[in-house]
């Protein structure tokens, strides 16, 4: 047993991974779930690829919602815009050393998608079991997300993602200001569309169709 003093998630996460003498690590929440044989489908599929640097799985709600949490299929290139893999993947203990674990500048959470860019950066191999083998707790009053309702909190924690990881992304994205200046030009067209003849009279005519469903519905 190890006492630590409380500070915040991902300082508690690297004190415990730091005394773990598995190979293998596997986060989980205290108010999470896990499938009895998500472990054991893990590691075997570590076992058969030793080039896997990530393992994780389908995953559901439980508690305030219960779906499925349909995730993002993975790429390198959209894990830097949006992170796709939740915080309980599995991955080898060696591999987390080398990266010195979880940033510990990330005080409002996204520790792991900031962990996963590293880990797998650029050309990490990862494997998604699928069956639904991770439970999610959806949880009725507040949580840790709840914190990134807040623009300044959450503003703050993408400059952290993109300062911690500035060399990559400068690798894979243009110049700022070339991509802002593109988005202005998108956004024009955009506005040129939605002024036209067309699309107004394209709007009028589903607006018909589902006044009619609706009708058909009633009867």
């Amino acid at each position: 047993y190890y006492n630590k003093e409380n500070v915040c998630l991902f300082s508690a996460r690297n004190f415990g991974i730091s005394y773990a003498s598995g190979i293998y690590i596997l986060p989980l929440d205290s108010d999470d779930k896990i499938e009895c044989t998500y472990l054991q489908k893990a590691i075997k599929a570590f076992k058969e690829d030793n080039e896997l640097k990530l393992v994780y799985c389908r995953v559901s709600y439980f508690g305030a919602k219960e779906i499925e949490w349909v995730l993002d299929p993975y790429s390198f290139n959209e894990l830097l815009i949006n992170n796709m893999i939740f915080c309980s993947a599995v991955f080898k203990k060696e591999d987390f050393i080398k990266i010195k674990g979880y940033s510990e500048n990330l005080k409002f959470g996204l520790e792991d998608w900031d962990l996963w860019i590293r880990l797998l950066n650029p050309n990490g191999k990862v494997f998604k079991i699928p069956e639904i083998l991770f439970f999610y707790r959806k949880h009725y009053g507040t949580s840790m997300s709840d914190k990134f309702n807040n623009l300044e909190n959450h503003n703050y924690t993408m400059n952290i993602i993109f300062d911690n990881n500035r060399e990559i992304y400068n690798g894979y994205f243009e110049n700022p200001i070339k991509t802002a200046w593109k988005c202005v030009r998108y956004q024009k067209k955009i506005a040129k569309i939605e002024k036209s003849k067309f699309y107004n009279f394209e709007l009028k005519v589903k607006e018909i169709l589902r006044m009619v469903k609706s009708k058909l519905n009633k009867y």
